[in-house]
C-alpha cells in the first residue's frame, strides 16, 4: 500500500490473523475479557497494551489464573509477603525475567524500562520466586531445592552467598564481633544500593534515548506541517501559486512567487 511502511503491513497482517473472539474488541473490552480468567495489573498500568493482553490470552507471556493465585495466597504467612527493605521495581522485573528465562518459561511481558503496577508485580514475584532465591521477601513458603551441577545460575548464586556467609563466620570470635558483623551488613546494603543505582541509570539512559528519538520525530512532523500551512497560506494569498506549479519542480514559479513562499515558510 502506497504511503505505509512495513510496520503497518505487519500490524494489518496480525490483525487479519487474529482470533475471531478478539478481532473486533478494543483494548478495554479485551482487558475485561482476559481479566475474567487471569490476574492482571490495573488497566491503567504502564505496559497494558492490546498486544500485551493478546499475549496473556494466548499464553505468550507469564500469566496466572485467579484460582491459582487464590490457592497459593491462602498458604502464605504474613512474613512470606513481607519485603526486605526498599525494592527497586525495575531490578525486580529484570531478575524475574531472568528467572523465567532460566526455566524456559515466557517472560513477564514487561521490562525494566516499563514496569507494571506495583501490587501486581509483588504478587507475581512472590508466586514466581516461592523459594526466595531472589532474596526480596523475608521468609519463603517453599524450601529451596538442593544444589547440583544442573541447578540454574540464580540458585547457584543464592547458595554461593549462603556458603560464603558460613565460611566467613566459621570462627566463634568473628561471630561475636558485633562491629565486624555491622560492617558486613553495611557492605551488603551498599551493594544493594549500587545495583539499584545501576539499573536506575540504565532506565534513565533508555528514557533519554527514547526522548531524543521523539524530538527528532516531532521536529520532522512540525517542519512538514509548517510547510503545508505555509503553502496553504501562500496559495490563498496568491491563487496563481498552485500545487501543480510546486510539485512540477517549480519551473513556472516567478522570482516573486518563490520569495512569497520562502517568506511565508520562514514566518
Amino acid at each position: 500500500m502506497i504511503g505505509f511502511g512495513d510496520e503497518f503491513k505487519l500490524f494489518k497482517s496480525e490483525k487479519e490473523n487474529e482470533a475471531a473472539d478478539t478481532k473486533n474488541l478494543g483494548k478495554n473490552d479485551l482487558y475485561e475479557m482476559v481479566s475474567l480468567s487471569y490476574l492482571l495489573p490495573p488497566v491503567s498500568s504502564r505496559g497494558i497494551t492490546r498486544d500485551y493482553l493478546l499475549k496473556v490470552k494466548n499464553g505468550e507471556v507469564f500469566r496466572i489464573t485467579h484460582s491459582d493465585w487464590k490457592n497459593f495466597e491462602f498458604t502464605l504467612r504474613k512474613t512470606d509477603q513481607k519485603k526486605i527493605g526498599i525494592i527497586n521495581n525495575s531490578l525486580l522485573v529484570k531478575k524475574l525475567n531472568y528467572m523465567l528465562e532460566d526455566r524456559a518459561e515466557p517472560d513477564l511481558g514487561f521490562s525494566e524500562f516499563e514496569t507494571p503496577e506495583q501490587n501486581w508485580l509483588y504478587k507475581v514475584a512472590r508466586y514466581i520466586d516461592q523459594t526466595g532465591e531472589l532474596e526480596f521477601f523475608e521468609t519463603q513458603p517453599c524450601q529451596q531445592a538442593p544444589l547440583n551441577e544442573n541447578s540454574p545460575w540464580i540458585r547457584k548464586i543464592f547458595y554461593g552467598r549462603i556458603y560464603a556467609g558460613q565460611w566467613l563466620f566459621r570462627f566463634e570470635s568473628i561471630k561475636k564481633n558485633k562491629k565486624l558483623y555491622e560492617s558486613f551488613e553495611e557492605l551488603s546494603e551498599k551493594h544493594k544500593n549500587l545495583n539499584s543505582c545501576k539499573i536506575n541509570c540504565n532506565v534513565l539512559q533508555h528514557e533519554l534515548r527514547e526522548t531524543q528519538k521523539k524530538i527528532v520525530t516531532l521536529e520532522q512532523e512540525m517542519n512538514d506541517l509548517a510547510g503545508k500551512i505555509a503553502f496553504t497560506y501562500t496559495s490563498l494569498e496568491n491563487p496563481k501559486i498552485t500545487p501543480e506549479l510546486v510539485i512540477g519542480g517549480g519551473e513556472g514559479l516567478t522570482p516573486e512567487m518563490r520569495q512569497c513562499i520562502l517568506q511565508n515558510t520562514q514566518m
